[in-house]
């Protein structure tokens, strides 16, 4: 006599392959203490489908919501925006604080006092260095002038002077040139 397998005896799904449940799902009582709640399809049409038949049936009434009326509906006159009333806090950005004016002045002539300390000696230094600039200018002007002068002086010299290559050979032209002889030993 063989045996047969029953729908609750397979473990075999739809597609022949074996599938593995774990018991917890399968145990009601057990799935109440997971952490997560296992969603299908099959559970929530379940739990949809009989909260609408205790509806149906008149064991859950539904209540409607109550409905809030904005302040224009009911008239209520708006409040000054400016002042907070004492029971109200407010929400969002505070309000920003300035110091009084007395320090701020008192804060940006320090500011200004150190800028303009900064910038007074940015232009001594600036005017040290141009006067630096003009001597050293001065300086090699009056070099250069004096090379010039030098040089023009020179000129005048060699311009004035006789020529000693005309006079030597008007000397060598009077005396008759001698004929160098060697002699061997």
């Amino acid at each position: 006599m063989g045996k047969t397998r029953g729908k609750s005896d397979s473990k075999r799904s739809k597609n022949g392959m074996r599938s593995v449940e774990p018991e917890i799902y399968k145990d009601n009582r057990a799935e109440n203490f997971l952490s997560f709640k296992k969603k299908t399809y099959d559970s929530v049409g379940k739990s949809n489908k009989t909260r609408n038949r205790a509806i149906d049936k008149g064991k859950i009434q539904i209540k409607p919501k109550k409905r809030t009326y904005t302040e224009k509906e009911l008239k209520i006159p708006k409040l000054n925006t400016a002042l907070n009333p004492v029971g109200v806090k407010v929400k969002g950005k505070k309000g920003k604080k300035f110091a009084d004016e007395s320090k701020i002045l008192q804060i940006i002539a320090e500011v200004n006092e150190e800028t303009s300390a900064v910038n007074a000696s940015k232009l001594e230094k600036a005017r040290q260095l141009e006067e630096i600039r003009e001597a050293k200018r001065k300086e090699i002007e009056e070099r250069e002038r004096q090379q010039q002068e030098k040089l023009e002086k020179k000129k005048k010299e060699l311009k004035t002077k006789p020529k000693k290559g005309s006079q030597v050979v008007e000397s060598e032209s009077e005396s008759p040139k001698r004929k160098r002889k060697v002699a061997f030993a």
